[in-house]
């Protein structure tokens, strides 16, 4: 006689399931986290061949066929030691990958994202596809667009930096309506009403508002910029719009970027150029009589990064339709680190008395924090419902197998507990500029940089960008100039032997 097939109880499902989150969450968290800090470690030192390395291999000898392998985290560190690599053709092809990536996210309704991260809630947000942020897809469209330029492909250069621009648009109304879809699919969720209802009790609780206080401050507090605008982005923006301009239309966004950036920074320099771009929209100037102008552009530093904070918060467990007593447990949430400088600014000369000190035009941090902001409350209710669904499952197993089976299934949901402290590291602690006219003897001096100071052979072009990345005071910094108006390739001064060294 055939025995009937046992049926695993729900205690038992649940103890397979942990198990197979510590397995699944392990194995990506302590991954990731290792690409991560070998990234940094040879990004801080200006090895990007090394960095490149670590995340996709050498750019000069990769495949395409390998770029479209690399997942998204990947891809945009890749791309980004590439682009500073000087190979602006592969950095492309990544970035290509990158907005495929973003593109698919941007298409994705919110319901539909939304219920993806609320099924990974057993484990922990690492376990999910990164998906990145806005402010990085941003970025990646401004640094593309900055490749394109470099090559020459003026056209190519706009679609990018109109599509930076887009994205900062859309932004507002994104997140208005992200936290809710989340908070809607965990309710809809077979079997988990009484598992959203507990969050919602346990977010609302005023000791966990005073225990969130008591970690992160008031984050209406938190230093951000308004409407999600990044204003190296917005302000590159305008400046390619002015240099480039075939309408009256392109100059109108030239005004429109510079305001912006003015209104919100107070920076010298976007304030001249908006007054510049309102002369020339007026007719008072004409572009192509100006005398040449060039900017100088630093990236300085090293910007911030997340790491991990486990705090106790009271969660609320719902049985029946009867609230219980709360108790503390621990949730792991991602916390914003302060960025490095490599030097407070740097000081640029003509060679005729005439020199000029970069001025902060965007913070690393404030960009971040803009977003963080945003989505905080959506990784606290994630957070708090893990908490929540593991507390449930370890109920379960208690009963079902006793004190050993519910200590155990405590250790593996204390094992999972972790943040998702993934995001770009090769972005800077901030940006600076600075503005004067083309040098009359061809000839550029930068100081404050490591090495000495520069001299830089400058080409005849109406509007250049010097652009300066020193990630550290121990790395060379790389220096590219750059024609604005994309009508001529890049020069990399220090490869082309167009600059000197000096002490």
């Amino acid at each position: 006689m055939t025995k009937p097939r046992t049926v695993p109880g729900r205690a038992t499902r649940f103890a397979i399931a942990l198990g197979g989150a510590l397995f699944l969450g392990g194995c990506a968290s302590v991954g990731q986290q290792q690409q991560m800090e070998a990234f940094s470690a040879h990004w801080v030192d200006g090895d990007y061949q090394a960095a490149a390395q670590v995340t996709g291999g050498q750019p000069g000898s990769v495949s395409e066929s390998e770029i479209n392998q690399l997942s998204l985290f990947e891809l945009l560190h890749f791309a980004e030691a590439s682009r500073l690599l000087g190979n602006d053709e592969v950095a492309v092809q990544a970035f290509d990958r990158t907005e495929e990536w973003f593109r698919r996210f941007d298409e994705q309704t919110l319901a539909a994202a939304a219920a993806q991260q609320v099924s990974a809630v057993l484990v922990n947000d690492t376990v999910m596809e990164y998906r990145g942020y806005l402010y990085e897809a941003i970025l990646a469209n401004s640094y593309k667009g900055l490749s394109f330029l470099s090559m020459g492909n003026a056209e190519l250069a706009r679609v990018e930096f109109n599509r930076a621009d887009e994205r900062t648009r859309r932004a507002l109304a994104y997140f208005a309506d992200e936290l809710e879809a989340e908070q809607r699919a965990l309710a809809q969720e077979e079997g988990r009403r009484e598992q959203a209802q507990a969050v919602q009790a346990s977010m609302r609780n005023p000791n966990t508002q005073q225990a969130l206080r008591q970690a992160y401050g008031d984050p209406n507090r938190w230093a951000a910029y308004p409407d999600f605008v990044n204003p190296f982005a917005t302000h590159l923006h305008g400046l390619h719009f002015m240099a480039s301009s075939a309408s009256s239309q392109d100059i109108e966004r030239a005004v429109n970027s510079f305001e912006r950036v003015a209104g919100m920074t107070g920076n010298a320099v976007a304030a001249a150029d908006q007054e510049l771009a309102e002369q020339i929209a007026s007719g008072a100037l004409q572009r192509d009589a100006l005398p040449g102008l060039v900017w100088v552009v630093y990236e300085n530093g090293v910007g911030p990064h997340l790491v991990e904070d486990r705090i106790d918060l009271p969660l609320v467990l719902i049985t029946g339709g009867q609230r219980g007593t709360p108790y503390y447990t621990g949730i792991a949430l991602p916390r914003l680190t302060g960025g490095q400088s490599a030097s407070a600014a740097i000081t640029v000369s003509d060679g005729a008395d005439n020199q000029v000190r970069t001025g902060q035009l965007a913070e690393m941090e404030r960009v971040m924090n803009t977003e963080f902001k945003a989505r905080f409350n959506g990784i606290l209710f994630r957070s708090m419902t893990s908490a929540v669904v593991k507390m449930y499952m370890q109920a379960a197993i208690s009963e079902e197998f006793g004190d050993v089976g519910g200590l155990l299934s405590g250790i593996v949901a204390a094992a999972t507990t972790q943040a998702d402290t993934r995001s770009w590291r090769a972005l800077p602690n901030e940006w600076q500029i600075a503005r004067l006219q083309q040098p009359a003897g061809g000839m550029l001096s930068v100081s404050g940089l490591s090495g000495g100071q520069l001299q830089i052979k400058m080409p005849d072009w109406p509007m250049t960008m010097v652009y300066i990345k020193q990630p550290s005071a121990a790395a060379m910094p790389i220096v590219r100039l750059i024609d604005l108006s994309g009508r001529n390739r890049a020069i990399n001064p220090m490869l082309d032997r167009q600059v000197a060294g000096g002490s």
